[in-house]
């Protein structure tokens, strides 16, 4: 076991052991300032885009009338908004498919009755 009296006396540690010991600390702190001239501008970049997220999401965004506007509650509305316009266009492409079908129910009775014509015309040779 290693006690208090076997530790060296300060004033008897050499140059060498106070290199080692400076050299040590020279490297750590080269590492330190590499380290940090790659996580800074990481942490700086973060920093930037967070800025940037909080601005488009933050509640500054205000009504006509004053009144902040949630973005939830700005999402909701738009979303009630589409809705609504999507419900009419259904039934706009329902009305067309209708139409469609009809329009197809007729060429098909007038095609029918071209077929009966064409049928009866006479083919002999003049």
């Amino acid at each position: 076991m290693i006690t208090l009296a076997d530790a060296p006396n300060p004033a008897e540690v050499s140059n060498d052991h106070f290199a080692v010991i400076v050299g040590a600390l020279v490297a750590v702190f080269v590492a330190l300032c590499t380290l940090g001239g790659v996580v800074l501008p990481l942490l700086i970049k973060a920093r930037n885009e967070a800025a940037a997220a909080n601005e488009q999401v933050s509640n500054n965004h205000v009504r006509a009338d004053g009144t902040p506007i949630n973005l939830r509650e700005e999402q909701d509305e738009r979303h009630g908004e589409n809705v609504g316009v999507l419900v009419e266009i259904r039934k706009d492409v329902k009305a067309i498919l209708q139409t469609l079908a009809v329009h197809g129910y007729r060429l098909d009775r007038h095609h029918d009755a071209i077929e009966d014509l064409e049928h009866t015309l006479d083919r002999r040779p003049e």
